[in-house]
């Protein structure tokens, strides 16, 4: 299911990369102005598929920053820069006598931003949810005979997602969670095929400082 991939030959995203750091720069210099921010790292396992593809699921990873700002008690936002690893294995063509063809694998390499909305539900657990924007960085179909052919042509320089998942706080500085990409960008425009990047991730968050308990009022004198 090779669909047409072009070979990449040369192609210059640098302006699209300058781009989302200037923005996640944007976003952390106007939000931060009154929050005392949390930075971090964090970084996981990603399980990934093309929407338009047959075949498994590509298992792959996810690595970056972020920064904690709160709101109040309960609500914080947190932008995110992240290198995240997507793709899918497939089937290319058929064998001899109808039999079924070689498996290959579509990798691709995105610089993304998410932007991540967090309600607290008590002291540990939390829900968020937020929308994403990524740029492309690498693309590759793997599985025909060599090391891998660039086929970043084929695909689009960006996509917009959406992000849904959950948390737990182990510690003042070490948190697990699960995260689910929902793409909303056909990221193969090239052909008729509707392709989406789909991303399900678990990881580990590590604070750079230990996070601050919520200020108690002071009691009123009487």
């Amino acid at each position: 299911m090779a669909r047409g991939l072009k070979i990449y030959t040369k192609h210059n995203s640098m302006k699209n990369l300058l781009m989302i750091l200037l923005f996640a720069g944007l976003i952390l210099s106007v939000t931060a102005v009154k929050a005392q921010p949390n930075a971090g790292l964090k970084g996981g396992v990603n399980y990934t598929s093309l929407s338009g593809y047959k075949g498994d699921r590509r298992l792959s990873f996810h690595a970056g920053f972020f920064v904690e700002i709160p709101l109040n008690k309960k609500w914080t936002v947190q932008p995110e820069l992240l290198y995240s690893g997507e793709g899918q294995h497939y089937i290319f063509g058929e064998g001899e006598e109808g039999t079924q063809g070689e498996e290959k694998t579509i990798t691709l390499g995105y610089v993304s931003l998410p932007v991540m909305l967090r309600v607290l539900l008590n002291s540990k657990f939390y829900l968020e949810a937020g929308p994403q924007f990524a740029v492309l960085a690498g693309a590759h179909s793997k599985g025909f005979g060599i090391d891998g052919l660039n086929v970043k042509r084929s695909f689009k320089n960006s996509q917009l997602g959406l992000n849904m998942g959950t948390g737990i706080s182990l510690s003042q500085q070490i948190g697990l969670y699960g995260r689910y990409c929902f793409g909303m960008t056909d990221i193969t425009p090239y052909d008729n095929n509707l392709d989406r990047s789909q991303a399900a991730q678990l990881g580990i968050t590590i604070r750079l400082s230990k996070q601050k308990p919520a200020v108690k009022q002071d009691k009123k004198v009487k």
